[in-house]
């Protein structure tokens, strides 16, 4: 037997009028919500007449009221001295207590059906703060109001004392524990009454949805539906969350689909409607409420209109209604968390990334929001934080927001597959890790590209110098010289990129620019060799000289492939890295080190040489510049695999002990 049915049954008539009047105080409710509102956007049109402020008609024929007067009200609204000259205001307030008097009304008949209720609810109770209330505000003479009637009438805080609209709140509050008592039916979880046949397709496909994703709301209560019908509208109210000014309401007519969306977050409205972009719904301009005293109780209200072609995509649109209330529910806190790590632009991006998903955020609250990353990031950067810098200077904008999105998915999906806290935090946590070390290998990587143009400009540079004295020498010097300014240029394109890297990735080193600019500043003097060949002429008693030179060039050679040997290497040294692998790295350094001594051993040889087989100034002045370019380029070698070593043995490997 149904609830209705036991009404019928056991308690008489009295209790068959409670469903009729509730949707009659629900549909007041949705009213005199509108007329505060009407008050409170021609007050703030009085106040700055050169502001645009909406007139409300969409709202006003939404809720159903005919008073097409109503919508001159704002535009025609005005401050006199310490009064505000709102037209029809008189007929508003007294509208105001119509609707509220429509509200009480089935509280008496509920409680002569037998409902219990607390004391603070009972008829009398909000009969009196009424009865108290009309007295304080008393009559609008001429249609002028003042600062404490409009604050008597919509204020929603409740320290100064009672308003009307804090009645109404209440009332709200008990006529939907009412609603939900008075139920004669449920479908799918959703509390309806009234309802005809066809109805109910329309409720399950709402709720198909809702139930699909309400899991992702963890522990967090709201989600509950109700659904009744009014005449020809099929009305479904859900509560979201806890705010009492954030609300949902849902009228199908035939098949037209009229939302309704209330809230206190301006952003989250935002966000909210750009979820339904897959469907072609008509959203009205945002209403504001702008009284004085309301800054915790400020709203925006939005109707969107969906007019579906067939029956299937009704209920498609109902249904993804239903599954994109969960994503709404904390997302202010979210957005504020996720506001320590990225941009706010970003963060929005990722919680509408998240409900698109089908992952939401509030598993991520539920592990502990911006604390479990933060420790996360301690843990991963160590020696390579900063205070107060967020992630996506760290990592970079786009790792940052990678990182985030596997933060949101794995806190959803690993909570709801029932696993421990405790071990999503640890796996979010060695997550971050690989993106510290990630950013760190591809800076290696194009410090590897850039060690083998070093390697190719040596080789050519020795080719070169190994072809001087020979017929056609010149021409062959030319060509390669211009090859070689080609390579350099493209080293200086792999410098600029490392170094992009590394400031949009403060998580690497300042030190490790140093590494790359020592490494490039190699390349630009073999590029300078190579010219510096183009200019040699016939010397042929000067072979011997020659010989020492191609020798100096041949440990420039060695010095390279030991150069990319030791990035090779270091690219294995992470928090995991064998120790072979260190030591690897370790034997290259030192190589390049030993062979930058014999550089020098040979530059005085050539030097020695020159000064006393040389007698003609210009050649002493180029030889010397060749050799003297040559043994700089293995100085730079030295000096970028030293440094080099200096952040891996201080900032990767001790900052990990």
């Amino acid at each position: 037997m149904t609830f209705k049915q036991h009404i019928i049954d056991d308690l008489g008539e009295g209790a068959l009028l409670v469903p009729a009047r509730l949707n009659a105080a629900l549909l007041a409710n949705d009213r005199v919500k509108y007329l505060f509102t009407l008050l409170q956007n021609s007050v703030a049109h009085a106040e700055k007449l050169e502001l645009q402020i909406s007139n409300l008609r969409n709202e006003r024929l939404s809720c159903g009221l005919e008073h097409a007067e109503y919508d001159e009200v704002v535009d025609n609204s005005l401050k006199q001295s310490d009064t505000y000259l709102l037209p029809c205001s008189e007929t508003i307030v007294k509208d105001i207590h119509i609707q509220i008097a429509t509200m009480l009304s089935p509280l008496g008949a509920a409680l002569a059906a037998g409902f219990t209720m607390e004391s603070n609810a009972l008829p009398e109770h909000f009969q009196r703060r009424h009865a108290a209330l009309t007295d304080k505000v008393g009559p609008i003479p001429d249609n002028r109001l003042t600062a404490d009637h409009l604050d008597l009438i919509t204020r929603g805080l409740r320290e100064p004392g009672d308003s009307l609209h804090l009645l109404v709140m209440d009332l709200h509050k008990e006529l939907n524990r009412l609603q939900a008592l008075v139920a004669e039916d449920s479908i799918d979880g959703a509390s309806v009454y009234l309802l005809e046949e066809p109805d109910h397709a329309l409720v399950r496909a709402f709720m198909k949805g809702l139930n699909r994703t309400a899991p992702l709301k963890f522990d967090h209560p709201g989600l509950g539906t109700t659904a009744t019908r009014d005449g020809a509208k099929l009305i479904i109210q859900n509560d979201i969350g806890t705010t009492d000014a954030h609300v949902l309401v849902i009228h199908v007519v035939e098949q037209s689909v009229s939302l309704t969306y209330t809230d206190v977050h301006a952003e989250r409205m935002k966000f909210f409607i750009s979820l339904f972009d897959p469907f072609a719904v008509t959203w009205n301009k945002v209403s504001t409420c702008a009284a004085k005293d309301m800054e915790q109780e400020n709203y925006y209200l939005r109707i969107g209109t969906y007019n579906a072609v067939a029956e299937e995509s009704l209920l498609r649109y109902l249904e993804f209604i239903g599954s994109r209330l969960v994503f709404l529910i904390d997302w202010n806190k979210a957005r504020k968390r996720l506001r320590h790590f990225v941009k706010k632009r970003d963060a929005i991006g990722l919680l509408k990334w998240a409900a698109e998903k089908d992952y939401g955020h509030r598993g991520f609250l539920v592990l502990g929001g911006e604390t479990f990353i933060n420790q996360a990031i301690e843990y991963a950067a160590k020696s390579m934080l900063h205070y107060g810098q967020p992630l996506h200077e760290m990592l970079g904008r786009d790792q940052a927001i990678e990182y985030l999105q596997y933060v949101l998915e794995k806190s959803s999906t690993g909570l709801s597959a029932g696993q421990s806290e405790q071990l999503l935090r640890d796996e979010i946590k060695t997550e971050l890790l690989k993106y510290f070390q990630t950013t760190y290998q591809s800076f290696v990587t194009i410090a590897e590209r850039h060690a083998e143009i070093i390697h190719d400009l040596a080789s050519l540079t020795l080719s070169g110098l190994i072809r001087t004295l020979q017929p056609e020498s010149i021409p062959y010097m030319k060509r390669c010289a211009e090859r070689c300014r080609h390579w350099e240029h493209q080293a200086d394109d792999l410098l600029n990129e490392g170094r992009e890297l590394i400031r949009n990735s403060s998580g690497l080193s300042s030190t490790l620019e140093d590494v790359f600019q020592r490494a490039d500043d190699s390349a630009d003097s073999l590029e300078d060799t190579a010219f510096l060949l183009t200019l040699v002429t016939d010397d042929m008693k000067n072979r011997k000289l020659f010989a020492r030179l191609r020798h100096l060039n041949e440990l420039v050679v060695q010095a390279s492939r030991e150069y990319i040997k030791s990035l090779e290497s270091a690219k294995l040294v992470s928090r995991e890295a064998h120790r072979e692998d260190i030591d690897d790295f370790l034997h290259a350094v030192d190589q390049i080190v030993k062979i930058e001594h014999d550089c020098d051993d040979a530059l005085r040889g050539v030097t020695a040489m020159i000064v006393q087989d040389v007698d003609d100034c210009r050649h002493l002045h180029l030889y010397s510049e060749i050799a003297e370019s040559l043994e700089y380029a293995s100085d730079a070698l030295a000096i970028s695999s030293l440094k080099l070593r200096h952040y891996i043995l201080d900032d990767v490997i001790s900052s990990q002990r």
